[in-house]
């Protein structure tokens, strides 16, 4: 009887060194550890903008039973309206509030796992080969922190200037004013500037389909909705109907606070000059500043007031 033996029984195994497994090893759970770090401020972020906002809803709600005490006729009724409306938010904030602190604890459990696997990746090592790796390890994020750094030199901006102190949208300023008066339906004159301000404020905010605010995340047309609310100007809620309400202006003739409008009128942004806009880009995706000369679908530009 003849055995053959199978050509898989002479493979060589091939494993790489040690230093290289750990380098790899040490590399992944880096990612792991940066990533889960990184989504952990990001949601402390969001409850620092939660706790704001709450602050904001008590400084409407006591404006309001204020309005309400004086028992004037024509304001009553609408203050009795908006303590309806603080309770609905205020409820919702709750939900907001417990559902980010359990994806914090989770966040930051990730990150536990990810140093307790890079402890147990060095602790396998020789001393010499350690001390090789941590130097390649600190070498790559070097490397990685300059690519990053000339990657947002692009998007530098100009400063543009904030809403004046105390002026109408500012969280906690002025409120006896703002129920006294309904929001005005259109943006003022130069208004679009502050907007792009506080739009620049929600960059790396997750992108949320219906979302209008920095807890929930934004749309396209929501983080606009969100920007102009804050400088005092109450805009349509959809990509369409801005379009539809701003007057059309060319391309040279436009402003830093133009509405710049894309896929027939599918999405929008806020236009910052030199060619570069801010918006709230698409699902899995955040808000950021692009130029607009990456896209081949541009509609025009609007402006609004």
């Amino acid at each position: 009887m003849i055995v053959v033996t199978p050509a898989s029984a002479a493979w060589k195994t091939h494993r790489a060194p040690a230093a290289e497994r750990a380098a790899l090893a040490l590399r992944a759970t880096n990612g792991q550890a940066v990533e889960a770090k990184r989504t952990a401020g990001r949601i402390d972020r969001q409850l620092q903008d939660l706790r704001r906002e709450q602050t904001r809803l008590t400084l409407v709600e006591q404006a309001a039973r204020a309005k309400l005490s004086a028992a004037a006729p024509a304001t009553g009724g609408r203050a009795t309206a908006l303590l309806v409306v603080v309770a609905r938010e205020r409820r919702a904030l709750e939900r907001t509030r417990r559902q980010l602190r359990a994806d914090l604890a989770v966040s930051r459990a990730e990150a536990a796992k990810a140093q307790a696997r890079r402890a147990v990746v060095l602790g396998g090592l020789t001393l010499v080969q350690r001390q090789r790796v941590l130097r390649a390890d600190r070498t790559r994020q070097r490397q990685a922190r300059a690519r990053r750094a000339t990657a947002h030199e692009r998007t530098l901006l100009t400063p543009v200037a904030l809403a004046p102190a105390g002026a109408p949208g500012a969280n906690g300023v002025a409120l006896a004013a703002r129920l006294a008066a309904p929001p005005r339906t259109a943006a003022a004159p130069g208004i679009g500037a502050i907007a792009a301000a506080y739009a620049l404020t929600q960059l790396g905010v997750p992108y949320r389909a219906a979302g209008y605010s920095p807890t929930m995340g934004f749309d396209c047309s929501g983080l606009l909705y969100w920007a102009f609310a804050q400088a005092g100007a109450q805009i349509p809620r959809s990509s369409g109907d801005i379009w539809r309400s701003g007057r059309r202006v060319t391309r040279a003739a436009a402003q830093p606070g133009d509405l710049v409008s894309f896929h027939g009128q599918g999405h929008v942004g806020l236009y910052l000059g030199e060619g570069l806009y801010v918006h709230s880009t698409k699902a899995g995706d955040v808000v950021r500043v692009h130029a607009i000369a990456d896209r081949s679908d541009l509609d025009g530009f609007v402006r609004l007031g």
